[in-house]
């Protein structure tokens, strides 16, 4: 127990290896290999081939690594070159010395203002790894999801989001924005979001840069587009970026933000079934099913309703929010959900 009464293990000062400097960097930080391999983006096997010194990370993985395992930002760029081995093992700091608190120690307690999905996430597991893998990339300051409308960016951001969470030591926070007119209510938006209350006659968004500056936060920007028009949106995202360089910023759009430093990605529709056997795997039948039995406990199709639902999933183009509204208004109508679908068919036209 240390003078502030923490407990701390207190591990071998010198590993010989990066990797066994790695693992007890994250056994301080009370991640398993797990864990740490879910925050970076890649395997259990790769964390494990790492700290047995059989693989070297790329500087990719290593820079993602730095962020996982808490290293100040001054200390992350000597960390990539010992771990591709530009530098000897020596020149890190001890592995429970670092500025990095770890859980349980004097780190602000994660917080997040995220909203708690109805319903779990289906498919999108390829899109999810990508988005993790970008906004734990030190590179990326400001990611943008983009797709047309009812393609599921909400939902993915969220689920990144509660994801990702527990790698910034301030948390996620959410920021819906649909309902907002103009940029120049961004500030007090975000500043909700956080559960920030603006003081005095100092400027909203100078405010709100103040408390964000020594933040490390995830922040997202949910429902852009509308307000893309305006200067002030750009103007907003791109002084919050530059006040607060610990802040990662993930927005989502039909397009994008046009910001300096922003990386894209862009969503379209789940993969719809292809010839018989596609309707037993594709991730649009998936949904269907699931909320089609939302709607009604004991639907169970037959083969012409299978086949009437995988015509649905491929005329909406396997868009989340066309499939979730086609299957939650079919089953209550039954018995015949393929006269449905040509309903559903001529009303899309």
């Amino acid at each position: 127990m240390d003078k502030k009464g923490y407990n701390r293990r207190v591990p071998d000062p010198s590993p010989v290896t990066f990797g066994g400097w790695l693992r007890l960097r994250r056994k301080y930080l009370d991640l398993t290999q797990a864990a740490l391999a879910d925050q970076v983006g890649c395997s259990v096997a790769a964390i494990k081939k790492i700290e047995a010194g059989d693989r070297r990370p790329s500087r990719q993985v290593a820079a993602l690594l730095a962020r996982s395992l808490r290293l100040p930002e001054a200390q992350q760029a000597a960390f990539v070159r010992v771990a591709r081995g530009e530098l000897p093992v020596e020149r890190l700091p001890a592995a429970a010395g670092v500025t990095g608190s770890p859980a349980g120690a004097s780190a602000p307690a994660v917080q997040h203002t995220l909203p708690t999905p109805a319903n779990a996430l289906i498919g999108r597991e390829v899109e999810l790894a990508a988005l993790a893998r970008l906004l734990m990339d030190p590179r990326c300051r400001l990611a943008t999801l983009t797709g047309p409308g009812g393609s599921g960016k909400t939902r993915l951001s969220l689920e990144a989001a509660h994801s990702l969470q527990p790698a910034f030591a301030h948390g996620a926070a959410f920021a819906p924005l649909a309902g907002l007119a103009a940029g120049a209510g961004l500030a007090t938006a975000i500043a909700e979001a956080l559960r920030f209350t603006f003081h005095g006659g100092e400027a909203p968004l100078r405010q709100l840069c103040d408390y964000l500056h020594d933040k490390h936060l995830l922040l997202v920007l949910d429902n852009l587009e509308h307000l893309l028009d305006d200067p002030a949106t750009a103007q907003f995202v791109e002084a919050v970026l530059q006040a607060a360089p610990r802040v990662t910023a993930l927005a989502t759009s039909r397009e994008p933000l046009r910001v300096a430093g922003e990386w894209v990605l862009e969503i379209q529709g789940l993969p719809v079934p292809v010839g018989p056997d596609g309707a037993e795997t594709s991730s649009a039948m998936a949904l269907f099913a699931e909320r089609a039995r939302q709607a009604r406990a004991d639907w169970s199709p037959d083969e012409a309703e299978r086949a009437a639902a995988a015509r649905i999933c491929r005329l909406v183009d396997g868009m989340p929010l066309g499939i979730e509204l086609a299957a939650a208004w079919v089953p209550a109508h039954r018995p015949s959900l393929h006269q449905h679908h040509g309903v559903l068919h001529i009303g899309m036209e």
